[in-house]
């Protein structure tokens, strides 16, 4: 029997709410806005962020970024996720998730030590700073694992 959660899609927004990346599992199809509709019920991790704050630093304007990644999946616990991050410029990490040991480039992340997975409908917050002229940093997800909950 298939996994419940096996074909759903993944869902990445930018601030405004706009669609900015999406993981392997993707397919495009948004034809019609009833299909939107129902595709964006059918979301299995969500991948948010949000504006919070922005400073001045010696003439160098930096933004500070809220996330939030959800498994909206509701019979399975997400695990080992990884997401890859483009577009990180004067930040040295992100908080809230740990980077992967062993990625030369530094870009690609995972769930914190003491939060290795998302239960159904949790979901984890994290924050990151960025230069302002760089706007905000796409987050893409690599990989994951779907385990059936008890």
């Amino acid at each position: 029997m298939p996994h419940p959660c096996r074909d759903r899609l993944i869902r990445f927004l930018d601030v405004a709410g706009r669609r900015v990346g999406a993981g392997p599992e993707v397919v495009a199809a948004t034809a019609t806005a009833a299909k939107a509709a129902r595709v964006q019920q059918q979301q299995l991790v969500e991948v948010t962020q949000s504006f919070a704050d922005e400073w001045n630093v010696k003439g160098k304007i930096y933004y500070k970024y809220i996330g939030k990644i959800t498994n909206n999946c509701t019979s399975s616990t997400l695990t080992n996720v990884t997401l890859v991050v483009h577009n990180l410029q004067g930040a040295t990490s992100v908080w809230g998730l740990e980077k992967l040991p062993g990625n030369p480039k530094g870009n690609i992340y995972t769930l914190p030590h003491w939060m290795p997975s998302l239960k159904p409908n949790q979901s984890i917050k994290f924050a990151y700073v960025n230069l302002a002229r760089h706007g905000q940093a796409k987050f893409f997800l690599l990989s994951y694992k779907l385990q059936q909950s008890a």
